[in-house]
């Protein structure tokens, strides 16, 4: 499973990513990348994510950069690899992260959001990522897909869920009126 933030990088360091979606296969198929050549391995996948042990979630330099492979290239420079995607990091912020209040009807597609803080309000997740951190707050009529996190001190309230996954991590609290998932 992809997890936000996703890049795609090529042997000369060239990184692509998405707009609106986290997904390492929907970034290659949009550029037309060739995951292997005559010469071998083309591109990586990377993947930056917010830290999970108490660091400050809306500095981007605290995210860890994590490389998403088994198989390492020899032309796979660490460093510049790491040093370029953390560049396109503050790009692919302007549009997944939410720091802010901010509504949705419905979050589907793969979209991929991070809420740093500041109150969300979603109608349905029905697919894609839907992430929140610190102390921000969630309120989500139904999830039927995709997955939903709390993370740190952050709150959520969700009013039905019937399929994907809801997640707590930390000191955050949620609030289900009803996990149809459940067979009675």
């Amino acid at each position: 499973m992809c997890n936000p933030a996703s890049f795609v990088v090529t042997k000369n360091c060239l990184v692509f990513w998405s707009k609106i979606h986290d997904q390492h296969h929907l970034i290659i198929k949009e550029n037309n990348l060739r995951d292997a050549g005559v010469r071998g391995i083309n591109i990586i996948k990377v993947e930056i994510t917010p830290p999970t042990d108490g660091r400050k979630v809306s500095d981007l330099k605290n995210w860890d950069y994590t490389l998403d492979e088994t198989e390492i290239p020899s032309w796979y420079n660490a460093s510049a690899v790491e040093a370029a995607c953390r560049r396109e990091l503050h790009f692919w912020a302007k549009y997944h992260v939410i720091r802010s209040s901010k509504t949705f009807a419905t979050i589907d597609g793969h979209r991929s959001l991070v809420l740093i803080r500041g109150h969300l309000k979603i109608g349905e997740v029905i697919s894609g990522y839907v992430w929140s951190y610190g102390e921000s707050h969630q309120e989500i009529d139904t999830v039927s897909g995709g997955d939903v996190r709390s993370c740190d001190k952050s709150h959520q309230e969700i009013g039905a869920v019937s399929g994907g996954y809801v997640r707590s991590y930390g000191e955050s609290h949620q609030e289900i009126g009803a996990d149809l998932r459940i067979k009675q």
